[in-house]
């Protein structure tokens, strides 16, 4: 017997429909990302280190139970470089250097906070070493010794899907993300301090030779 046409078009209009929302549906299973940055940042001089206290922050997307985030150092005359051009890696191994880098866990606030602590010392040591300063690039005003290049600090937060820097144990199974702007990082933050290596005498107490101390300042306009 042949099924009346009749009766056999209402149902396949609707499994046609039901077929076409689905695919919608599976296309647009989870919300884009409105909001991604840094929602708390705190400095402070701490025993010889200067202490980091920052909170990261995501609306939208899919909720992720931790990601990775990376603290980048670069001198402030490089800052057009970092991060790199659209068409290359993000980071610049000859610019930026990777100075911390560290599983972030959301709270349940659904904030992702950390901690960063870089000693005077050993942090200075780095930056001079990569970035190749010599006596050249250095004053000494009656012992009031710096370094002449300021250096910047920005926060990285790759999506989990990034092979490259989404590299930790650690990390969730799941790597989707709902990137459908194509954004290449989650975050590519520069934080509003600059930070300069002295020598010498430093707020009147003298270092021994070998020994730095970082001076925090926050961002100034141009000067006249």
């Amino acid at each position: 017997m042949i099924p009346d046409a009749r009766k056999i078009l209402p149902f396949a209009i609707a499994v046609l429909f039901c077929a076409t929302c689905c695919d919608f549906v599976s296309a647009q299973h989870c919300p884009p990302i409105y909001e991604s940055y840094l929602s708390e940042i705190s400095i402070k001089h701490k025993e010889g280190k200067i202490a980091f206290q920052i909170k990261y922050s995501k609306n939208g997307g899919q909720p992720k139970k931790n990601y990775q985030a990376y603290v980048v150092a670069y001198l402030e005359k490089k800052s057009d470089s970092v991060p790199a051009a659209a068409n290359k890696p993000i980071l610049d191994p000859k610019v930026a250097l990777v100075v911390k880098t560290q599983l972030i866990e959301r709270d349940s606030k659904g904030r992702y906070g950390f901690d960063v602590e870089l000693d005077h010392n050993e942090f200075s040591k780095k930056m001079i070493k990569h970035a190749k300063l010599g006596k050249n690039d250095r004053t000494s005003y009656g012992g009031w010794g710096r370094y002449n290049d300021k250096i910047r600090l920005a926060v990285f937060i790759p999506f989990l899907d990034d092979k490259t820097y989404s590299n930790l144990k650690g990390l969730p199974e799941d790597k989707h993300e709902c990137n459908y702007t194509k954004e290449r990082a989650l975050l590519f933050q520069e934080l509003p301090y600059s930070l300069s290596v002295h020598f010498g005498t430093v707020q009147a107490v003298k270092l021994k030779d070998g020994e730095f101390w970082i001076q925090i300042n926050g961002d100034k306009p141009a000067k006249k």
